[in-house]
């Protein structure tokens, strides 16, 4: 049996459990999708997703935008839209992720 090398775990809380990830895993948001066919316009979702603090999660606002990072954009439901992050510790994207650290979404 292989024992994986030792790597950065990334922790993304849902509700009151989480998700652990490794550096150099990618995490990937897709957003809803309705083909021509589905519901009408005013009941499709939009969404964008946040990366936030452990307090506006908890209280589910966002209080302060300089204070967040935009994740995912959800607005064109009736084109399949997905978006993935590279986790790593340094992004020339300017998105690190840092070891043991935990990391929170929301939508809105």
């Amino acid at each position: 049996m292989c024992t994986p090398p030792p790597l950065s775990v990334y922790r993304f809380q849902t509700n009151d459990s989480y998700l652990e990830f490794w550096e150099g895993d990618s995490i990937s948001f897709i957003c809803p999708y309705y083909p021509d066919a589905d519901p009408r316009v005013e009941d499709m979702e939009y969404y964008i997703i946040y990366m936030v603090s452990k307090r506006m999660y908890d209280e589910c606002i966002i209080n302060d935008k300089n204070a967040v990072e935009e994740m995912s954009r959800c607005t064109t439901p009736t084109s399949r839209t997905r978006n993935a992050h590279l986790l790593m510790s340094f992004s020339p994207q300017g998105l690190d992720f840092r070891k043991d650290e935990d990391y929170y979404f929301i939508c809105k």
